[in-house]
């Protein structure tokens, strides 16, 4: 494919195969989106999207995927507009950075992986207003966010820990375990602890981190208190080893930590209790290995901990709780760390709580009922992930979507009820996925990578009706109307621009 751009502020993709019958000849009708001259076009080296700059000061991205494979008009989206011509347009040779030069002596350089404008990368280099001088270790270690969704809490590598307004994507705190100050007149907390695990508590106002000092911390995540981003008391310590897991139980008394050491303990979290920060129990598991999450059903009566190859469904119904045999899992030479994703989905006449587990790049479903006559077997159904190996996943509140995230960096959405890919992977991430998280209300979604990098995903139907329209910059002609919808009465899709 060749394409020119012209003094006529037109685009025109050429046909260059010299076996085809149509070499030398136009592709499709020449795509419109520039007012003046088109000075630059550049083709993205990894994605084969065109970048177009103009005299007119616009710089459009142009998705040439179902140009290519149905001859339908390209889509075209406003990176930006500016004041003067631009006339320079050069891509890195990996394709991440773009960078454009206009008329001012104005640079502008673009970070290709956050092109996708339904996407916002959380920028750790902005943490200066926290720290001078601060350095990251590659690596994002654990995303959460707050149960009502207003914070987001991400743990890095080197034992950093941000608080962000989910809603801005800006950092509100940032938390060093190498320094971290204690509420009242305690003295400051000091050392290098790796965070493995985040969770918040129920009403969103304590974030425990479980640390690989054997150590968990307690810090204050309610934005409006005095003591915000700090240590509530000084770290709990009972595990013999690194603690790998946090979850808090839906009443808000208890959390459960798992450990390196095949351990649960169960600590009293209630602030107004004499024994707040002592554990309740001390409970040695019949794990193998050692045990990498811990959930809690919805309900709270039910505790699922999980080690590399076996998991245990504990009933917390009662106190001290009791454990089912042990479900021994067939996949013991797929070393997963820190991946499991559990859904209760329900239908008119049962509900079936299930995991996700990965084998690989495909995902399979356990039966996770108790008292299912298929109670700890494989379900029917599977996913298989276009890209590569799966190195993490989350299913959605409403059980309706799954979130994976891969070795190379793609984060995948799939549709639960169909049980199908949705859509093409997102693009964004340079690095193998650590962590991928939906949001309280399944309309947000957030990844982090090896590399540290966190981007925040808009999922919500009502931004992405919007984005179509922006890049589509029309609505559909009368003859796309009727291929799409038949004898539906016309209507504009985009009320906003001419029908």
């Amino acid at each position: 494919i060749l394409a020119s751009g012209s003094q006529d502020g037109q685009i025109i993709f050429w046909d260059t195969r010299r076996d085809s019958a149509s070499f030398g000849e136009p592709l499709g009708a020449p795509q419109e989106g520039h007012e003046d001259w088109i000075t630059n076009l550049a083709f993205n080296p990894n994605s084969g999207e065109l970048i177009s700059t103009g005299k007119d000061g616009r710089v459009l991205l142009w998705d040439l995927t179902t140009f290519f494979q149905t001859g339908r008009p390209p889509s075209s989206q406003v990176l930006t507009e500016q004041r003067g011509p631009v006339w320079s347009l050069a891509y890195s040779p990996d394709g991440r950075w773009l960078v454009t030069g206009g008329e001012g002596h104005r640079a502008l350089v673009w970070d290709q992986s956050t092109v996708h404008s339904l996407a916002r990368v959380l920028q750790i280099e902005e943490l200066e207003v926290f720290e001078r001088n601060v350095t990251f270790q590659p690596g994002v270690t654990d995303l959460v966010f707050s149960p009502g969704g207003r914070l987001l809490a991400t743990s890095y590598e080197d034992g950093v820990i941000i608080l962000w307004d989910k809603s801005s994507g800006q950092p509100l705190s940032y938390i060093s375990t190498k320094n971290i100050p204690v509420a009242g007149d305690k003295p400051t907390i000091k050392g290098y602890n790796q965070i493995y695990s985040l969770a918040f508590s129920t009403d969103g106002c304590i974030l425990a981190a479980a640390a690989g000092d054997t150590h968990i911390y307690l810090l204050d995540s309610d934005p409006n208190s005095e003591s915000f981003g700090q240590a509530l008391t000084p770290p709990f310590s009972g595990h013999l080893k690194a603690v790998n897991t946090v979850a808090f139980h839906p009443n808000g008394e208890i959390l459960a930590s798992g450990s390196e050491d095949r351990s649960i303990i169960f600590w009293e979290i209630a602030q107004d209790s004499a024994t707040f920060g002592e554990p309740l129990l001390v409970l040695q598991t019949d794990h193998e290995f050692q045990i990498m999450e811990l959930y809690y059903n919805q309900t709270g009566d039910q505790l699922l901990s999980f080690a590399d190859s076996d998991l245990i469904l504990w009933d917390t119904s009662t106190f001290p709780p009791k454990g089912d045999p042990p479900i021994r899992i067939p996949f013991e030479e797929h070393y997963i760390w820190r991946f499991v994703a559990t859904s209760r989905s329900k239908t008119t006449n049962s509900s079936t709580s299930k995991l996700a587990w990965p084998i690989e790049n495909v995902i399979v479903f356990l039966d996770l009922e108790p008292g299912s006559p298929t109670y700890g077997e494989m379900l029917p159904g599977s996913l298989e992930s276009p890209g590569g190996e799966i190195k993490a996943a989350d299913i959605s509140s409403d059980d309706r979507l799954l979130a994976s995230g891969d070795l190379y960096g793609w984060v995948q959405l799939w549709d639960l009820d169909k049980n199908q890919q949705l859509g093409p992977p997102l693009p964004g991430h340079n690095d193998e996925i650590t962590n991928v998280r939906f949001s309280p209300n399944s309309l947000s979604l957030v990844s982090g990578d090896s590399g540290g990098v966190a981007i925040l995903w808009d999922l919500e139907l009502e931004s992405w009706k919007k984005e179509a329209c922006q890049r589509a910059n029309r609505n559909l002609t009368l003859e796309e109307w009727q291929r799409y919808f038949g004898e539906q009465p016309y209507r504009a899709t985009c009320p906003e621009l001419p029908e």
